[in-house]
């Protein structure tokens, strides 16, 4: 097998200026995404982009904790899944506000929004990762979402009651945003 002649400066200077166009496209996708959605409802475009960079921070730091590294196609799919689960985030918590009993409204945070929001959000993760429904439900949901639950209940309950509870409605998507990190 003849050994490849080493690649000459024009080659490298294509090679870097294509990787760095992919880049800068997918930076753009990126942030046009959750832009997109802010154009079709203004209301919704701020949190559209807190949970695109809370989605796209995830994922980086997932990523680093699997020793893995993370691509700009793993970002544009994030931000992708972020603006796709946004809609359904907000009306959530407009649902949820408009109930006016602390009580209840403690009950339909735990329970039904949880249940509803936490497998929508795996099976738009799963078909912008896989690009199909093929194992929408064995591969994204199904294995998935007792662990996401049980986190979401252990670790994001009191925190996010609170939240709901506690902080203005404009406010309270950027702050589960900012809880999941903590």
């Amino acid at each position: 097998e003849k050994p490849k002649a080493p690649k000459t400066t024009l080659e490298n200077l294509i090679e870097e200026g294509n990787q760095a166009a992919k880049n800068l496209a997918g930076i753009g996708a990126s942030i046009g995404f959750p832009l997109a959605l802010g154009a079709v409802v203004p209301s919704m475009q701020r949190d559209a982009m807190v949970v695109a960079g809370g989605f796209s921070l995830g994922k980086i730091y997932e990523n680093y904790k699997a020793g893995k590294r993370t691509t700009i196609g793993d970002i544009v799919k994030e931000s992708a899944a972020a603006t796709l689960v946004t809609p359904a985030l907000n009306l959530s918590y407009l649902v949820l506000n408009s109930i006016s009993n602390p009580i209840l409204k403690s009950f339909a945070y735990l329970v039904p929004y949880q249940l509803g929001l936490v497998p929508l959000y795996l099976g738009i993760e799963h078909l912008v990762q896989k690009r199909t429904f093929k194992g929408l439900y064995k591969e994204g949901i199904k294995p998935n979402v007792k662990r996401v639950l049980k986190d979401n209940w252990l670790y994001l309950g009191i925190p996010g009651l609170l939240n709901l509870l506690l902080t203005p409605a404009y406010l309270q998507v950027p702050v589960v945003v900012g809880l999941a990190f903590l």
